[in-house]
């Protein structure tokens, strides 16, 4: 018995591309030669941004710059490396646990079981280490973005990662549906694809004098 082919990811086709501003093919052209998976991604939520026809365009957008920004960190920086679990999957799990404690399904004051208490301290302990977690994620990441492994101050890497985290934070918020304007998308997309480009595929020599003040910045 002859079985179908598996489905397998094609690269953006050449009309896709022609929506595409200049920046935005260096920036997929950046991401196609990591995986071409990051570059349908990207294209996608271009495309989802141009849909105004469409009432959820922001969000869908948000979703697709989401989904990618956490692919990155396995491309960029280590196979293994991704991005922390999500606040919002760590409380579901909880209260999913919650709802079969005696307490909650009898609504009555019976004592927490034990395994219900190390499920509350397990919790506790993620939400503690979650966010240096994330944070290291992001210097990691930005970090490897830089073609010319250049070692910056730790306290420059930081400042990026904050930034990076923060890039990252306005599109998990905006894909769960939290008030997102056309302007606030545009100029968060905009930092986006500015910090990514400023890494990945750098303007030689303008972008060294800065980096060379960057590093005189924290040296003082």
């Amino acid at each position: 018995m002859s079985t179908a082919p598996e489905p397998t990811s094609q690269p953006a086709a050449p009309q896709e591309l022609t929506t595409l501003t200049a920046r935005q093919l260096v920036l997929f052209d950046v991401l196609v030669e990591r995986d071409k998976d990051l570059g349908r991604m990207f294209v996608g939520a271009v495309k989802a941004r141009a849909a105004m026809d469409n009432p959820e365009y922001l969000h869908q957008a948000s979703h697709s710059l989401r989904e990618l920004i956490n692919e990155l960190p396995r491309h960029f920086a280590d196979a293994s490396l991704k991005a922390p679990d999500r606040l919002s999957d760590q409380v579901k799990a909880l209260a999913s646990k919650w709802r079969r404690e005696p307490r909650a399904k009898n609504k009555t004051n019976e004592s927490l079981s034990d395994r219900f208490v190390s499920e509350l301290e397990r919790f506790f302990d993620w939400e503690a280490g979650n966010f240096p977690a994330r944070r290291e994620v992001a210097r990691r990441t930005v970090t490897r973005f830089d073609p010319s492994n250049r070692l910056l101050p730790q306290r420059i890497e930081e400042r990026h990662a904050e930034e990076w985290m923060d890039i990252r934070d306005f599109f998990v918020r905006s894909a769960h549906h939290s008030p997102c304007s056309v302007d606030d998308f545009d100029r968060w997309y905009n930092a986006f694809e500015n910090f990514m480009l400023d890494r990945v595929r750098p303007r030689t020599f303008d972008n060294a004098d800065k980096i060379d003040a960057l590093i005189r910045e924290g040296e003082s």
